[in-house]
């Protein structure tokens, strides 16, 4: 879904600094506010004429687009979320009628400049090591679609997607199984998230596998999670870092964009459940433990898997993850 650029009005996906607004414009505004050049009249003397660049700019303060260097402003909580909606309906499209080309590399996925996909051929039936490249990727192509992504230098770009694309992919699909009424996370088709290769390792421990697979499906379905409150959660997951490992700049940037979630998330709870609001946004944020334990479970069930003489495909893959994940 394309909104008008709220500048030029031309139609456009992007969303920058708090408004529906082209790349183009944005790279004006960027430009204006890092030049001391920008005339203080119109230049046909009029000062409405909306083509010179002080009238340009003058259209970006009235649409609200703020500085990255004053971010103080509050975006409308409606707007942010059909912007959410839209990265959401894009990386579910990806997901259900799409396959990534070649193997799930993390570093390539996040210097591409777009994602590399083909079509899913019709009838074809992914198995695991598919879906578990399909997950990561959209999920990769989502946090790279956030404005928080942008800005930030190229390592601290892939710190960010590193310590949150497995989080947000684990989340998307519980959220995926909740709407379907599945009481286990799983893939489409019915297919099980932990490898067969793990599963009969522990078919004599059927709770470490629980462990894996019931908790946030069963925590979602205990909230009765709304989309809204998904989506907010969803963009509040991916700020959600380490700050050591960034610069000032970056814990500065990233912390402006953990802010401004966690007080629309807020707000909607305080829209939608008045006086139990602040009990509910409470409530949502425990879904953040949730996730991190099923992720460690995870990993400690696979870690023996991993460490074996002759190596599958799936293992090369889970330890290319693993990798990723101790960088």
């Amino acid at each position: 879904m394309r909104y008008p650029c709220e500048i030029c009005g031309k139609l456009t996906i992007g969303f920058h600094y708090g408004v529906n607004c082209c790349n183009a414009c944005k790279q004006f505004f960027i430009r204006a506010v890092t030049s001391d050049k920008i005339p203080n009249t119109c230049s046909s003397k009029n000062g409405n004429c909306q083509k010179c660049r002080f009238c340009r700019y003058q259209l970006c303060l009235q649409a609200g687009l703020v500085a990255p260097c004053v971010k103080n402003f509050s975006p409308d909580l409606s707007k942010v979320l059909d912007h959410f909606k839209y990265l959401e309906f894009h990386r579910n499209d990806k997901f259900l009628n799409f396959i990534p080309l070649g193997t799930f590399n993390l570093d390539d996925s996040v210097l591409a400049e777009n994602g590399n996909y083909t079509e899913k051929p019709e009838n074809f039936q992914p198995n695991f090591d598919t879906w578990v490249a399909v997950c990561f990727s959209t999920s990769v192509d989502f946090i790279k679609r956030c404005e928080v992504f942008e800005e930030l230098s190229k390592c601290e770009k892939m710190s960010l997607v590193k310590q949150s694309y497995r989080m947000h992919g684990t989340f998307c699909l519980a959220m995926r199984s909740f709407v379907n009424r599945q009481e286990i996370a799983q893939f489409p088709g019915g297919l099980d998230i932990v490898p067969e290769e793990i599963q009969n390792r522990y078919q004599n421990c059927p709770e470490i596998l629980n462990r894996i697979k019931c908790p946030l499906v069963a925590k979602l379905r205990e909230l009765k999670i709304t989309n809204e409150e998904y989506l907010l959660l969803s963009a509040l997951m991916i700020c959600n870092t380490a700050p050591s490992i960034f610069s000032e700049f970056g814990q500065n940037h990233i912390g402006h964009y953990q802010k401004l979630f966690s007080s629309l998330l807020l707000q909607y709870c305080l829209q939608n459940y008045s006086k139990n609001g602040p009990s509910r946004f409470s409530d949502l944020l425990t879904i953040f433990y949730t996730v991190n334990g099923i992720l460690q479970d995870f990993d400690n069930a696979i870690i023996p898997f991993l460490y074996t003489q002759s190596k599958t495909e799936t293992q090369r893959m889970l330890e290319n993850v693993m990798e990723q994940k101790l960088d």
